[in-house]
């Protein structure tokens, strides 16, 4: 698909999007509807991480995968108690997607990003999954 994608001049960002081809990011909402507000707030932690993981130039990452969890978790923030989100991120090395093996980051890209997500007022716990392919599909489905 995204050799035709490219075939057909679509820009870069269009053939390069994850996940490609499919339904965008709902998919990657867990445990509750999409609505335009998860899709934003996924949409902005999908950014932060996805900068996070180009600065690092990390050769073996097959695909990268964000995910919204909808299943809200006692937090604070300031000096107020809130509910929060939390995020997945399945980073993997692939050959052929028939079977994946988790790529694990490391510490101090961890680091940057639990930093960078944790800042925004509805995103506390930062989950990153490192189970392969099998048993486990590369998304959440």
């Amino acid at each position: 698909m995204r050799a035709l994608a490219a075939a057909l001049n679509l820009p870069g960002y269009i053939v390069n999007r994850e996940p490609f081809p499919g339904p965008g990011l709902f998919i990657r909402i867990l445990g509750g509807k999409p609505t335009p507000k998860r899709l934003n707030l996924l949409r902005w932690a999908d950014s932060q991480v996805r900068r996070i993981i180009h600065l690092a130039n990390l050769p073996d990452l097959a695909q990268l995968v964000i995910a919204l969890d909808c299943t809200q978790t006692s937090g604070v923030k300031g000096d107020a108690g809130v509910q929060l989100y939390g995020v997945r991120i399945r980073p993997v090395k692939s050959l052929d997607f028939m079977t994946a093996a988790p790529l694990i980051l490391p510490p101090e890209i961890r680091a940057q990003i639990v930093q960078s997500l944790t800042q925004h007022e509805k995103i506390g716990p930062i989950l990153f999954d490192e189970t392969p392919k099998p048993p486990c599909c590369v998304e959440y489905l």
